[in-house]
């Protein structure tokens, strides 16, 4: 009798069947009345669901799982633990215990480690394997959310259950509409379980979608826990935009984002293969120190420099100032210094127009007490800054430092110090070397060729520059625009 009426009630419900089936009492039967009475409950459920829309299937479905667990000796009720996730039509209360175990479940990834992004620059490794004070965790604060457990009301908990499956897979149209028609109970204890179930799920599209719809709502408060796990969710995955969005949130709020918040936000932008996205992640660099007044870990700082010496040498002029500011906060801050920040500083004051050969004597000076060797690259960048002033003192000493390396010249080494004997007018000495690195090398690159014809032209040799240029013509490479000038 209990059994048949607990199928007609779940035949008035207007929530599918597996919902009073979850919540119906236990019985204490023995196994062979557990399984007439378990027959006969499916019986009146497949009866009772055949004339609702879709409860033929449903009741299939309930009848086929209850059938393989019926060799239970007791059961609480025949199919109360049913699985029905994998049912397009499974109902809120059904789902709500699987909502509850993913609530329960530990977030692995909450502190994870971030890879640092970007490629790398030519000549500087930044090998961080031998660094030992990279340890330092970023931890973001914990959000404060009731479990489905601890809400009262069993019609709330199974909403809440049935909002967290299908908000997931819906169009943002969707989602704001079936949102919407919960505005009379949903308040911000509610739709704050959802945006963190979704997060839990790494739904974070969908989280940030909720968070935009608590917005506007008359009763929203600023959450700011809520807010920092979101944007750090959103860094993780590098949606930068949506990211960066949650972080003017919260400074338009009055608040400091998280040290966790200026991380993830400087590395997805890192991360981000668009024009813009490194002066943005400089900006937040600067502010996540001026404004929040932290100290970026080491492997931020790297990273950051490593991305401001990876482009070409016409972007590098404007970078120098950003990298200064960032060796700065390494040696205010106690930090090792890698021997590419050296070598990356001393080539970013190589390309500028006018060169500070002060600062880069003194960056050699201090490598040298700290032990580091220069590499050809360092040593490369000194001759260009030599090439640019005209000291001929100099170059010769770094020249003579790229021999003692045992390693093959480049052939911008030669370009350089032919510019260098042009400043001091002397060019019968700059043809020479460029002879020297045709025998050396076996033949002379197209920067070379246009830089010994400029020296020549600028000596105004006109046979000498005509034979050069011939001889350019023959070589099979292209000459560039200025060769003709």
């Amino acid at each position: 009798m209990l059994l048949n009426a607990a199928a007609s009630e779940l035949s008035l419900s207007p929530l599918p069947a597996a919902a009073a089936a979850a919540a119906a009492p236990a019985l204490p039967v023995t196994p062979s009345s557990s399984m007439r009475g378990s027959l006969s409950l499916l019986r009146s459920l497949s009866l009772s669901l055949h004339h609702r829309r879709g409860g033929g299937r449903d009741a299939l479905l309930l009848l086929g799982h209850s059938r393989r667990r019926l060799s239970l000796a007791a059961l609480r009720l025949p199919f109360s633990r049913l699985p029905l996730l994998g049912s397009p039509r499974a109902s809120p209360a059904s789902l709500s215990s699987s909502v509850e175990q993913v609530a329960d479940r530990p977030d692995s990834g909450e502190n994870c480690e971030l890879a640092s992004g970007g490629g790398e620059a030519d000549g500087f490794s930044f090998d961080m394997g031998s660094v030992g004070s990279d340890t330092r965790r970023v931890v973001s604060p914990a959000v404060e959310v009731r479990e489905l457990e601890e809400m009262p009301e069993q019609w709330r908990r199974a909403k809440l259950a049935w909002l967290c499956k299908e908000l997931p897979a819906q169009k943002a149209g969707t989602l704001v509409r079936i949102l919407n028609a919960q505005r009379k109970w949903m308040r911000q204890e509610d739709a704050t379980y959802v945006a963190v179930h979704c997060m839990r799920i790494r739904e974070n599209e969908t989280a940030f979608k909720v968070y935009k719809w608590m917005m506007q709502q008359h009763w929203y408060r600023f959450d700011f826990a809520l807010a920092t796990k979101l944007a750090d969710y959103l860094g993780k995955n590098r949606k930068f935009t949506k990211c960066r969005e949650m972080f003017d949130d919260i400074i338009n709020q009055g608040r400091v984002p998280s040290e966790s918040t200026f991380h993830v936000l400087i590395v997805a932008y890192l991360s981000a293969p668009i024009q813009g996205c490194l002066e943005e992640a400089c900006s937040i660099y600067n502010r996540m120190i001026q404004l929040g007044g932290y100290q970026p870990r080491l492997s931020l700082h790297n990273s950051l420099f490593r991305a401001l010496v990876s482009g070409s040498g016409a972007l590098l002029k404007h970078h120098l100032k950003q990298a200064e500011f960032i060796f700065h906060n390494l040696v205010s801050s106690g930090l090792e210094i890698h021997k590419d920040i050296f070598g990356g500083l001393i080539w970013l004051h190589s390309y500028q127009d006018t060169v500070d050969t002060e600062r880069i004597a003194q960056l050699r000076k201090e490598m040298q007490e700290s032990g580091i060797e220069e590499t050809q690259e360092v040593l490369l960048s000194v001759l260009r800054a030599c090439s640019k002033e005209g000291n001929l003192d100099e170059a010769e000493t770094v020249w003579l430092k790229l021999h003692d390396l045992g390693e093959k010249l480049p052939s911008l080494a030669y370009v350089y110090k032919m510019e260098v004997y042009a400043k001091v007018a002397d060019h019968v000495k700059s043809l020479n070397l460029f002879r020297e690195m045709q025998e050396r090398s076996g033949s002379a690159t197209v920067a070379a060729y246009h830089k010994i014809i400029e020296v020549i032209c600028k000596a105004q040799d006109v046979e000498l520059a005509e034979s050069l240029m011939e001889e350019f013509k023959k070589s099979g490479l292209k000459p560039l625009g200025p060769s003709f000038c």
